[in-house]
This record gives structure tokens, sequence and C-alpha cells, in this order.
């Protein structure tokens, strides 16, 4: 989430900024802090959007690129955890269906079967033959909450820091 290496292309107020989280390295030596106290975790709520949560964080809508930059979001719809409703569709219009077997895992292993298992389980399944008691079908709806609840924790930028971490970021590209 907070890889130093690399750009990502930010558009803001009509202009697109190339941004490594360099802001955020400049903050920890301006105001001499370590990123534990700038940075603070947060929980989001399903179908909440990146103008929600800055509103709920800072009381304004107006750091919801905050948002984006911190967590390293290009599409926010992709990027923040959906609600149930949304996650049944999405898996009808990719998979056709949100039933359908996305892979299968090995309970005594605890682990994701290789794509040779998965394939003879798989003809199991369709041939209505019992799968051994260990391994367990996860369906693409399973599969996507799962993704999905990966997707509720981001980071923030403490809000007594962040009118200092939008003046850095503005004063990165003057």
């Amino acid at each position: 989430m907070f890889d130093i290496i690399g750009t990502t292309p930010y558009k803001l107020d009509g202009r697109v900024y190339e941004l490594t989280n360099i802001c955020a390295a400049h903050l920890f030596k301006r105001f001499n802090i370590d990123k534990t106290y700038l940075f603070q975790d947060y929980y989001v709520q399903a179908d909440m959007t990146p103008e929600a949560i800055s509103h709920e964080v800072y009381d304004t809508t107006q750091y919801w690129w905050v948002i984006m930059v911190c967590n390293n979001l290009i599409n926010p719809y992709h990027a923040l955890p959906v609600s149930h409703d949304l996650l049944v569709d999405y898996c009808k219009a990719k998979y056709g269906t949100s039933d359908k077997t996305h892979h299968f895992y090995d309970t005594q292993i605890k682990r994701y079967c290789d794509d040779v298992d998965s394939d003879k389980y798989q003809d199991m399944l369709d041939s209505n033959e019992d799968l051994p008691v260990y391994i367990m079908p996860v369906s693409v709806l399973d599969y996507e909450v799962e993704q999905n609840s990966l997707k509720h924790k981001i980071k923030i930028v403490n809000p007594k820091f962040v009118a200092a971490f939008e003046e850095e970021f503005r004063e990165q590209f003057e």
C-alpha cells in the first residue's frame, strides 16, 4: 500500500500528477513524526466512496483525493468494498453465475488445490461423485466475498495533518 517505488497518475483540479509516496516521506521529516502517527487505519463500510470517507473523517469531501493517494487507488469502484448485492451482480456479469466453482481448498494441508487437482475435483463434481471430505469447493461468490473483505481496511492521513499533507503534495508539483 505504501510503496515508495513507482508512480501512480492522479488527476486533480484538471492536472495529472505522477505521484510516489514521497509526499508522506517529506511530511515525516517536516514534522519529525513517523508514519504510525501520520497514518491511521480506517475501516470502510460497503459502498462508501472516497468522498464519503473524506466527509466522515475530515468533515469535508475535498480530501477525497488524499484517500486515493494514500491507498494507491486508481479506480475506487474496484478498490473499495461493495455490498453483497453488488457482489452477486458482479459475479453474474463476470462469471455468468454466482455459484460456479472458482477453486478448491484442501483443509488437510490448508492450501488451495493446484490446477491439476482442481480439474480432477471439478470432474468429480460434474459427474456427481462425492469429493473427499477435506476438499472444499469455493464458489465464485465466496471468492469475491473474500476479496471484498480485504478492501475494508485502508489508511487515512491523521486529520491533524491532512492540510499539511495537501500543502506538501501541491508543493511537489509547483
